[in-house]
């Protein structure tokens, strides 16, 4: 996460608050209301990312990016499944493209200002 933001910060991002649990990240969002949600699937006290996900986008309309060792834990056509997704380990430039894209095509829809919850 720490990596994370900084990268979003070199890219002129202000990340608005990292969550370490589930339970952080759903106060965080509501909080914080970004324009952005990066998840990973494990969280710090072995909490779901996706469940955090699921569970803010059922109040929120934000694009999520998932960063992630285990993609394939995303991929099982059971559920809805994400758009945006990173494996890790992961090269600065793809977390930089992938923001830069995500947070175009949201753009393309509204005016927003940018503001990265991890």
């Amino acid at each position: 996460a720490e990596d994370l933001k900084v990268i979003l910060g070199q890219m002129g991002h202000r990340v608005s608050h990292v969550a370490r649990t589930r339970a952080d990240a759903l106060v965080s969002a509501q909080q914080f209301q970004p324009d952005l949600l990066i998840c990973d699937i494990n969280l710090a006290d072995g909490s779901s990312g996706i469940s955090a996900a699921h569970a803010i986008l059922q109040t929120q309309d934000i694009p999520v990016l998932f960063v992630t060792s285990n993609p394939k834990r995303l991929l099982t056509g059971d559920a809805l499944e994400p758009t945006f997704v990173i494996e890790k380990p992961y090269l600065p430039a793809q977390i930089r493209a992938m923001v830069s894209q995500v947070l175009f095509f949201q753009e393309s829809q509204r005016d927003c200002f940018v503001d990265v919850a991890i």
